[in-house]
């Protein structure tokens, strides 16, 4: 019990996203075995989310595209966003494979905890899950007249 205390929450928050997004990869691959339109479709979104979230947890993004990928989608920033993003994911996932219902189960469980996180403040978020800077003077500005030239 002494080892479940003596991990840091940051540390925890990262293996947790890492393994929603490894089964979300895992899930996808599942979805793409069994050959119809909306299982295609749901594996290719599940492999391309899988990877934007690995991203998320492991490559430090640069301002700009932090700051885009913020103002596009904002709900990676919360734990009632991701929450509702891995339940979603997660039920999707329900479906054909024994696998593929074992993965589902797992992130949409981990999205209801996330959900719970969000009312429950016992953790601040993680560093992977900071907002950019919310200062106006520290956002890139986008300026049409200096890309004329």
């Amino acid at each position: 019990m002494d080892i479940l205390r003596s991990i840091s929450p940051a540390i925890a928050f990262k293996a947790a996203n890492t393994l929603a997004g490894a089964l979300l990869l895992g899930g996808g691959i599942s979805h793409l075995i069994y050959h119809s339109l909306t299982s295609i479709i749901v594996g290719i979104y599940a492999i391309l989310f899988g990877l934007i979230v690995g991203v998320l947890e492991f490559y430090p993004l640069s301002p700009d595209r932090h700051a885009a990928l913020y103002r596009h989608a904002s709900f990676f920033y919360s734990f009632i966003g991701r929450g509702i993003f891995y339940i979603l994911f997660g039920v999707l996932l329900l479906d054909h494979y024994v696998v593929a219902y074992v993965f589902g189960s797992i992130v949409a469980f981990e999205g209801l905890v996330f959900c719970i996180l969000q009312f429950v403040p016992i953790y601040d978020i993680p560093p992977s899950m900071q907002p950019p800077n919310p200062d106006e003077e520290a956002q890139p500005v986008w300026n049409a007249d200096s890309d004329a030239v």
